[in-house]
C-alpha cells in the first residue's frame, strides 16, 4: 500500500465547513490517509495528555502514551466501531490503558522482591505492542525500515528505545530543544510503523528503499518542527 496519494488534500480538508468529524476523519483513516490522521493527532493531543495525566504519569510519559496510542489507531484504525460508541471514546479508553500499563510498569521497575532463593526478582509487566515492536530490532526487515528514517529521527529513537535515554537527556546531549525532539521523535515512530505494516501487508521494503534512493526525505504524517 505504501504512501498512497490522499483521497483530499490537507487544505480541502481544513476548509471544510463546518469541519470533518471525528468519524468522517477516520474513515479517511481507513483509507490510509495520512493527512486527516494529522489532524485527528492535533485535534486531540492536548485532550491525550490530560487524560493520561489523570492516570498518574508525569508529562513527558504523557506525551509517548498519547504518540504510542495513535501508532496503535493507525495500525488498528478497522478496529474502531462507530456503532459501539464515538471516536472520542474509544481514544480515551486506548490513552488510559496505556497508561495506566506505563504507571505499573513504572512502579514494578521501582519494586525489587526476594524470591524463594534470596536473589533479587524484578517483575516483568507485560510489553505493549510498541515495545514489542521494538524489541523486533534485530531483525533485517525492521533495520531496513530504520535506516529509511531521516537520520535526524533515527538517532532520536535509537536513543530513546535502545538505550534508554529520556527525551530531556537527549535534547541535552544534541544541544537541540525539547520540543524538537519530541517532534522528531513522533514523527519517526509513525513512520516507522508505516513501513513495517507495508512490509506486513506484502509490499516488501525494496520498493521503499529503491524510493528512498529518489526521494530526498520521506513524507511524514505528522509535520516535523525541525
Amino acid at each position: 500500500m505504501g504512501m498512497l496519494q490522499h483521497a483530499l488534500d490537507l487544505s480541502d480538508v481544513s476548509a471544510c465547513s463546518p469541519a470533518p468529524t471525528d468519524l468522517q476523519l477516520m474513515r479517511m483513516v481507513l483509507q490510509r490517509n495520512t493527512r486527516a490522521f494529522s489532524i485527528l493527532f492535533e485535534r486531540y493531543l492536548s485532550r491525550g495528555i490530560t487524560v493520561a495525566r489523570r492516570v498518574g504519569v508525569d508529562y513527558e510519559t504523557c506525551q509517548d502514551v498519547v504518540t504510542e496510542s495513535f501508532i496503535k489507531i493507525w495500525d488498528h484504525a478497522d478496529a474502531f466501531q462507530p456503532r459501539r460508541g464515538k471516536f472520542s471514546s474509544w481514544f480515551y479508553t486506548i490513552v488510559h490503558n496505556l497508561a495506566v500499563d506505563k504507571l505499573r510498569r513504572s512502579r514494578a521497575h521501582a519494586e525489587i522482591n526476594f524470591g524463594a532463593t534470596g536473589e533479587y526478582m524484578f517483575p516483568t509487566p507485560h510489553d505493549t505492542p510498541e515495545d514489542e515492536l521494538f524489541k523486533k530490532l534485530d531483525q533485517i526487515v525492521v533495520h531496513a525500515a530504520m535506516e529509511q528514517l531521516p537520520e535526524t529521527q533515527r538517532q532520536v529513537i535509537r536513543l530513546a528505545y535502545l538505550e534508554g535515554v529520556t527525551r530531556r537527556e537527549i535534547a541535552q546531549q544534541l544541544r537541540l530543544p525539547l520540543a524538537t525532539v519530541q517532534s522528531r521523535m513522533r514523527t519517526g515512530m509513525l513512520r516507522l510503523a508505516q513501513l513495517l505494516q507495508d512490509e506486513q501487508e506484502g509490499q516488501g521494503l525494496s520498493k521503499q528503499i529503491e524510493s528512498a534512493g529518489r526521494d530526498a526525505q520521506p513524507r511524514s504524517f505528522v509535520q516535523a518542527k525541525a
